[in-house]
């Protein structure tokens, strides 16, 4: 789960932007194929028109915080010049109009089969002041009032505690119940998968599409992070952020029966400042030792001293009840530690190769920012080579990449190998993703590179490689689409692009691919409701698995890379994070965040931030082995 690293800050204020054409090609971004059509039980029995006489103003805020995280907002505001006329959303009867000391001036209406729609921060000044004397409900409004869609029954203005904001109308949908629904996805209609419809407070079962739960563990400590799983066991790593890290190291669970997952213990915990970024077990069979291994990268949080564990450690977890560490290795003090590997078991050799960023400008010894490691003897290992773009690659590449750019920000961030192939697929943050011929590990050389990115928008984080398909897909992570509060218009969350690495070439743009809750929507206008941001990912088969944050889990069929075909999803439900860290830009603190996937044995292993492990299988979907 490499890409939590570099967010050392309140999400909703980080500015990292990708935008829809950062490949550089004008090829359009496709889209996830199962935008969802929305829940029966939340849908009005009755259309709906946009309420307010003016230019649609309407971003989705529903579920987002208020008065610091204590309520959730339970409508929409619709934003609007002050005397804009306010309009019936649909047939009914006035049922109150009235004064709130938080909703000013309000109407509500009640609509076919008991449904109520609410206009609030009606107008309450003279047109052209803010005296407070004026009013803003239209002439012949009253209760018992019957109105027509469209009907005017009052004015744009800022009543109640819209006074220090600009005119809006706050809008609610309101069931029969009196349940809020998110009024947006039927004014505006546009809605997907992970649309949120009710409160999240009301709503706690997974939104699944293709896939079913089979089980899920919370160990309630929020902060979980990547997830792999090994001959019945998973294991959950510990995230941190900024100077915030619980050094909860990685938890174990057994999934003998993955209906009722059962920890076992934990390892790599304790090292104080400093987060497990990413796990990976395995069995090993060499001279030095025989049995089931787990390494884990460690990586220093912010403010961390020179004392704190920067490299990976190495467990014997054959027995997982009772693992043992027998074996470390420092990336060295000056550096960040750890941020992404990959392990390759090959013909009585095992070796780490493990993405050190900007190791090569803050190691004293200047060592690369890719560095393969032996581990053999897991109890000693040892560095075989380092390589570094920024001090390897092809002149001609390195120099492209460089032009303009700051050094700092083409560090190595991930790393994939392929095995059979003799290849290792090397993200770097803002210069594309580099493949290595390492056939011969003590001599890793460059056949191939994606091209830059470009410097402020690559993005380069993980990546995932298709051996059945040849095909490479690179993971373009944004948190915060706004870059420094910008507005909304053609911002996305993220991407994926995906190549074609058949040959031994420079690899072959094919397509970009992204959800629909990370694309802005037919207006410009992005969702700022959640955290869209791709991540972790892995390829089995012909299938793509993803995780998307709130978007959560994504599976994609790549049969005809040049179109993806979404196939599958998993969205838990929405949590809390403890730590209060984990914000969508417009401040929703509840949500569903998917992290990191794994797969072993035809199931799927899920790891959310908030809410733990869930163990899914597909439904009519291909085995593990097809």
């Amino acid at each position: 789960m490499a890409e939590w690293n570099r967010y050392t800050v309140h999400l909703a204020v980080l500015a990292l932007v990708v935008a829809s054409t950062l490949i550089g090609v004008t090829s359009p971004v496709q889209s996830s194929a199962m935008s969802a059509k929305p829940p029966a039980a939340y849908t009005p029995p009755f259309p709906v028109v946009y309420p307010i006489d003016a230019p649609r103003q309407f971003a989705d805020t529903f579920g987002t915080a208020r008065d610091g995280g204590d309520r959730l907002h339970q409508g929409g505001d619709l934003f609007a010049p002050k005397m804009a006329a306010v309009l019936a959303t649909a047939p009914g009867r006035v049922s109150a109009v009235d004064w709130s000391l938080s909703g000013g001036f309000y109407i509500e209406v009640t609509h076919a089969g008991g449904w109520r729609s609410r206009y609030l921060h009606l107008n309450n000044d003279t047109p052209g002041t803010d005296d407070g004397l004026g009013f803003g409900i239209a002439e012949g409004i009253g209760a018992g009032t019957s109105v027509a869609a469209g009907q005017v029954i009052g004015y744009v203005g800022d009543s109640g505690n819209a006074e220090s904001s600009s005119p809006h109308l706050h809008f609610e949908l309101r069931m029969p119940d009196w349940t809020p629904v998110n009024p947006y996805p039927f004014v505006i209609g546009r809605s997907s998968e992970t649309t949120l419809y009710v409160l999240p407070e009301l709503s706690g079962d997974p939104i699944v599409s293709g896939v079913e739960v089979v089980g899920h563990i919370d160990p309630g400590t929020g902060f979980n992070g990547d997830v792999w799983a090994h001959r019945d066991v998973a294991y959950v790593a510990t995230i941190g952020l900024g100077e915030i890290c619980p050094a909860g190291g990685v938890r174990m669970y057994s999934v003998i029966d993955p209906s009722a997952p059962e920890e076992l213990g934990v390892i790599a915990d304790g090292h104080e400042a400093t987060r497990t970024e990413r796990v990976w077990a395995g069995s090993m069979e060499t001279d030095r030792f025989t049995g089931d291994i787990a390494v884990v990268a460690h990586r220093a949080c912010d403010g961390a001293g020179p004392e704190a564990l920067r490299g990976f450690t190495v467990y014997d977890v054959s027995d997982p009840v009772n693992s043992a560490a027998i074996g470390s290795y420092s990336t060295g003090p000056e550096t960040a530690g750890v941020e992404d590997f990959d392990v390759l078991v090959d013909d009585g050799r095992v070796v780490v190769v493990a993405a050190v960023p900007n190791s090569l400008l803050d190691h004293m010894r200047s060592l690369g920012d890719v560095r393969f490691v032996d581990i053999s003897d897991p109890m000693n290992p040892a560095d075989i080579v380092d390589w570094d773009f920024r001090r390897d690659a092809d002149p001609v590449d390195r120099d492209e990449a460089t032009d303009g750019a700051d050094p700092r920000d083409l560090y190595a961030s991930g790393v994939t190998l392929d095995p059979e192939g003799g290849r290792a697929f090397v993200s770097l943050w803002d210069a594309g993703v580099v493949v290595l011929d390492v056939s011969t590990i003590e001599n890793p050389e460059t056949v191939g590179w994606t091209g830059s990115l470009g410097h402020s928008e690559g993005k380069s984080g993980s990546t995932l490689f298709s051996a059945e398909l040849q095909t490479l897909v690179v993971n373009h992570e944004d948190l915060d689409p706004l870059d420094d509060g910008e507005d909304q218009t053609s911002k996305t969350w993220g991407v994926q692009t995906v190549f074609d690495v058949g040959t031994r070439e420079r690899p072959v743009f094919v397509t970009k691919f992204s959800v629909d809750d990370a694309l802005p929507d037919e207006d410009g206008q992005v969702s700022l409701g959640g955290i869209y941001s791709v991540g972790d990912s892995l390829a089995e088969g012909r299938y793509a698995y993803s995780a998307w944050l709130a978007g959560g889990l994504r599976v994609v069929d790549l049969s005809n890379p040049s179109e993806p075909t979404e196939v599958a999803s998993f969205v838990p439900p929405a949590a809390i994070d403890p730590y209060k860290q984990f914000v969508s830009p417009n401040g929703v603190i509840k949500l569903p965040l998917v992290g990191s996937v794994a797969m072993d044995n035809g199931v799927i292993y899920v790891s959310d931030v908030n809410t733990g492990l869930w163990v899914l299988r597909l439904v009519d979907g291909p085995t593990n082995a097809e």
